[in-house]
């Protein structure tokens, strides 16, 4: 009898095991971005914050986003994939100059597979001196599910920056782990 009940509940954990999503969530440093023009690069300052706009006009940043695209422990291609970006306005001299008024930031998450461009999403948000908030590209199903990268453009206004980049790859539609995370964001850096 024991051994049945074992047999049995191996089989019933192999069946629930088999039924879970396995996800992979990278966090990474907003430094890892880059100014898009290189001679721009000079009026970046790359931080503990993250990288900074010190420049007197809006700059473009690109941002390369982690992405597993194939799961070794479930042998399943990692079809969705979600991101995450925060971006912040300087309120302090911590950051070098500080914002003393609202500032436009505009976001793009971009797709490619092959060097292509497959599709692009917009997000704008006004964030004030001293504010940082969260900007999330929800489960996104991959083009191409073994050769799609994905980046994220931003245009920076002076004194704004980007700390953190968020990603998540998984097999399940209906994650939430980016949006949890930045649920929990404090509205200053």
């Amino acid at each position: 009898m024991r051994t049945v009940m074992v047999k049995l509940g191996l089989v019933l954990s192999f069946y629930f095991l088999s039924n879970i999503s396995y996800a992979d969530m990278y966090n990474v440093p907003g430094s890892s971005c880059a100014a898009i023009n290189p001679a721009q690069a000079k009026a970046m300052n790359w931080t503990e914050l993250g990288i900074v706009n010190k420049d007197t006009r809006n700059l473009w940043i690109m941002c390369p986003l982690l992405r597993k695209s194939y799961s070794g422990a479930t042998g399943e291609n990692q079809t969705y994939f979600s991101a995450g970006i925060i971006p912040f306005s300087c309120g302090s001299s911590a950051c070098g100059e500080a914002n003393t008024a609202a500032v436009d930031i505009k976001c793009i998450m971009r797709e490619y597979s092959g060097g292509v461009a497959k599709r692009a999403k917009v997000e704008d948000r006004t964030l004030n001196p001293g504010e940082q908030v969260g900007i999330s590209y929800m489960n996104w199903q991959a083009q191409d599910v073994e050769g799609s990268i994905f980046n994220i453009a931003c245009l920076l206004p002076p004194n704004t920056g980007v700390s953190t980049l968020l990603t998540d790859s998984t097999t399940d539609s209906s994650s939430t782990l980016i949006t949890d995370a930045l649920a929990d964001l404090p509205t200053s850096p």
